[in-house]
This record gives C-alpha cells, structure tokens and sequence, in this order.
C-alpha cells in the first residue's frame, strides 16, 4: 500500500525470540489504511504477520511498544494519548492511564522490574505507575566473556533477570567451574580446562519462579588467535615469531584514539594503543608463515601527526614502522578484492580475489533528493532490476551497472507519499546528464546512435553517445567493418537496417530487420 514506508516499533517475547511484536508509528492519523492496521504479531520470526489492532485502537497514533517480561503475552502501547495494555487472555486493548494527564504523550515506555513500575518518559515529565498485572519473574542470564583461555579463565556472570524486590533468589549451576553453583546474583567463576560449559540459573521472588539454561555458553580454547599469539606460559605459540611493538607520541600526550590492529585471515588477533605519555612498548606475536594473510592497520584518531610507531623482532630489527593511518600487508598475502573478469569494463589487473563487483555494461549514478529532508517516504526508483530508495535524509547516492543493451532501460518513480517533494538525476560514467525527474514517473533511457542516417542506427536509444558509423561515399554500409552475418534463412527476402536500407552483413549488437517471405518483419539484434 502507499503506506508502507510508515516506521514502527519492535518488541520480543522474552521466552521466544520468534514471537514478534511490531506497532507502526507515523507522523499523523491522515493515512486511510493505517486506522485497522497499527499493531502486528509474528510468532515465526517475521515470516508472516497477523494483524492484532482489533477495535480498542481507534483514533489513536502509536509511539512505542513495549513487551511485559515473564508475563502471558502482556503488551503495553504507548501513543499520542494514551497507554493501552493487552495479554493473549484479552480480545481487545483496554485503556490504562492511571494517573496520567489528559492527553499525555508517551515518547516511550520502560518496565522497571525489581519495583514492579511501568515508567513512561512523556511530553509532560516521566510518570510511573504499578503494573497493569504481576506477572512470573523471567531468567536471564549474560556473561562479559564467553570465550576464554588459560591465560583469560575467569568469567563474571551478570543477572539480567526481569525479577522483583520482593524476596528474590538466584540458584546457579556451573558444572565443572569453580565454583561449581552459586546463590550470588552476579558470581564469578574460573575455568581449568579447554571445552564447552553449560550455564544454569533459576530464580524466584514474590510472584514465582523461572528458569534459563544456555547449553556451551562458555568456549575454554587455547586457539592462539584467542590468546593473542601467546601460548599459556607467557611465550608464543607455535607457528608465531616474537616481536615488539614500539608505540611514541611526540607530544607526550598519547595517541588520544589512533589504534593499531593486527589482523590474521580477517580476524583480530590484537589491537594496542599509546594511553597517555610520550613512549611505551608491548610485546606481540606474529604468524611467521608467509603464505598468512597478516594486516597492519593503524585507524586514525584525533592529532594523528604525533603518532609514530615501529616493530621490531627479537633481535631489535625492524619488521615495519610508519604512522597514521596506515596499512600494510606484511607477507603481501592477502586477498586483493575486485573484477577479475578482463571483459569487464571495470577489470582490476591487481586483484586476485573476485568481489562479484564486475560490469559488462556501464556504469549509472544516480542522485536522489528530498526537498523536505525526511527521504522518500515509500516511493521508490526502479531502473531495470534495480529498485532505489531513499530512506531519509535530502540526498543520496546510488552507482548502478546497467548491461549492453539495445532496448530501453526502463524507468518508474512510484509507490509513496509526498511526491511532489521526490526528484532525482541519472548520469552516466562521463558525467553526462541521462535523464532526471521526480514522482510519479514512466519512462526509460538507451545510450546509442541517434542519427536515422547512421549503419548503427537504433530507433530505441533516447541518448546519443557518439557511436554512430556512416556509409561510405557510395551509401554502403557494407564497408565500415561489419561482421559476417553467418546464418541466413532461405525463407527470407531480405534484410535491412533498421530504416530499411538493404543490408548483407550485420556488426555484433546492431538492430535489423529480417524481412520474411509471408511479408511479416521482425526486428532483431546480432551478437557475435
């Protein structure tokens, strides 16, 4: 519908995290579809939608979403108003303003768990109030590492349980950690060997119980990309060399946000900074096998002109040095990614790794612009097989490859509201103007010979791009270079360009017509 550009809010059942909420949040109630279409539920990760607006929402402009954790389906709605509440025992939503002011705009709406309050940040302050309902408290549980090592055994396990002040317990289960269970809320556990580890936390309060379990939460690998390189007694590991990193600022003052990164086949294996000073070492290990993709990428920050740096091996010669930014491929190992395809017109003789960037036509820019600034709103360009938006914001840019062709790529702007603020500029990898306009549009654009005079002529191109060939002194086409036409039917009469000059040879991609005995024509396109 023309609506469909209109954002919305997001909310997730805490046991299942395919059981979606969303709640659509436009910028005014003048919208036809939008008053029997507000809020959806998925119960299969989006796959499908199923409307959930019912009646209880009339005349109401939605802001925000927001899921009752630990209870049967509780869904608290926020909107211009008003909160409403639903839970899967009710058929419709029932108002729930309990000590709001009239016509209180809800910008967003925050359960508060341990003291059992629905807070709504509003137009007019933040208020709070009790739950429509109690509810179960829900089990949740988070960790700030998960993967850890010989020389990094220790994990500090968070509580992100929804769970009242009133009597709350926490019962963990660590098998083979130390300890081995725990009744803290946020215990801390040490591991001693490799593997997986399951986790397991039950909690109660006032209202009940639940229970969470996360089978292989925590992954014990001495994998030295894990350990930066260093095996667990402080050396490096197999397969790594020794080296030092030698990081200076010359205004003492360190790298105030310039970082520099070691990377192996993608992944990080380190990344180190100058915190404060003039001058600090750390110790690395580096892959020796040269046949490994290892990057050195400083990332710029703030006084990048104070950065220096060196890397020397254990012998105190030097590996690299430079500044910032800067990159290089220590083994010249590394994927170089681009068109491999030496047909296509942006080949790339340096890459060894295809992108699937490569285009066997030309390139196309397109600029897009929003007089108002808020993007598009649903309207969206389609050029051939491409279909471009822009989502918001007064401007935006998209490259395009459009293939050879002889027909006419198609163009239509279309499908949402406020047209009259669309427009947009297409051009080519000359920088020349192809077409422009705005919404709604129809229409379609081929570079080509223009000239009707011309042996290349193409009725079909609207812009001429300077390839027209014309017949020699004697009105032969014949002459500038065509190719060998290597089938032709016997049931043909004769074949000409595309205004009718006899023709007995066509060039690779040219129009003609093919003039058949029972006197119907038919246009066509040679490629060799």
């Amino acid at each position: 519908s023309d609506d469909d550009w209109i954002p919305f809010d997001i909310t997730i059942n805490d046991e299942d995290a395919y059981n979606v909420f969303i709640a659509r949040c436009p910028n005014s109630l003048s919208y036809d579809s939008y008053e029997g279409s507000k809020v959806y539920e998925s119960t299969n990760g989006g796959d499908s939608w199923a409307n959930i607006t019912g009646s209880g929402l009339n005349g109401e402009n939605i802001t925000n979403i927001e899921y009752h954790r630990g209870s049967n389906g509780g869904i608290y709605l926020g909107t211009r108003k008003n909160v409403y509440y639903k839970n899967e025992s009710m058929t419709e939503w029932v108002l729930f303003n309990n000590g709001l002011p009239l016509s209180t705009y809800s910008t967003q709406l925050v359960p508060y768990y341990k003291g059992g309050k629905l807070k709504n940040g509003t137009n007019r302050s933040v208020w709070e109030v009790d739950f429509y309902e109690t509810a179960n408290p829900s089990a949740q549980i988070a960790a700030n590492k998960l993967t850890i090592n010989c020389m990094n055994d220790t994990v500090q396990f968070v509580d992100h349980s929804a769970i009242s002040s009133v009597n709350p317990t926490w019962a963990w289960s660590f098998p083979d950690g130390t300890p081995s269970s725990s009744t803290d809320q946020n215990p801390q556990v040490v591991y001693s060997e490799e593997g997986l580890y399951d986790v397991y936390l039950t909690i109660t309060d006032g209202y009940g119980f639940n229970s969470q379990t996360i089978l292989g939460m925590i992954n014990y690998t001495n994998d030295p990309l894990t350990m930066e390189g260093f095996d667990c007694d402080g050396t490096c590991q197999e397969g790594f060399i020794s080296a030092t990193l030698i990081a200076e600022d010359s205004y003492g003052d360190g790298w105030n946000g310039n970082t520099l990164s070691i990377m192996v086949d993608g992944v990080l294996l380190t990344q180190k900074t100058l915190s404060s000073g003039y001058y600090n070492e750390f110790d690395l290990c580096i892959p020796s096998d040269p046949n490994i993709c290892v990057e050195i990428i400083v990332q710029e920050g703030g006084w990048p002109e104070e950065v220096s740096w060196i890397i020397v091996d254990e012998t105190n010669n030097d590996i690299l040095s430079g500044e910032s930014p800067w990159y290089s491929d220590l083994y010249n190992s590394c994927p170089i990614y681009g068109c491999t395809d030496p047909n296509a017109i942006n080949y790339d003789s340096n890459a060894n790794t295809d992108d699937e960037s490569c285009c066997f036509g030309a390139f196309y820019t397109i600029i897009m612009e929003d007089s108002y600034g808020d993007g598009w709103n649903g309207n969206i360009l389609t050029i051939d097989d491409y279909q471009i938006e822009l989502e918001e914001g007064y401007e935006g840019e998209e490259i395009i490859c459009l293939a050879s062709e002889q027909s006419c790529f198609n163009v239509v702007c279309d499908g949402g509201d406020w047209q009259y603020e669309v427009s947009w500029t297409i051009y080519n990898q000359q920088g020349d103007l192809i077409i422009s306009g705005g919404a709604p549009y129809t229409g379609c654009f081929l570079e080509g010979c223009t000239d009707p005079i011309a042996c290349n002529y193409n009725i079909e191109a609207t812009n001429e791009d300077g390839s027209c060939e014309y017949p020699d002194e004697n009105g032969d086409c014949n002459s500038v270079g065509l190719e060998s036409l290597e089938e032709i039917n016997t049931e043909f009469i004769i074949i000409t360009d595309i205004i009718g000059r006899k023709i007995n040879n066509i060039k690779s991609g040219q129009l003609y017509l093919v003039n058949r005995g029972n006197g119907k024509s038919e246009k066509k396109v040679h490629f060799k």
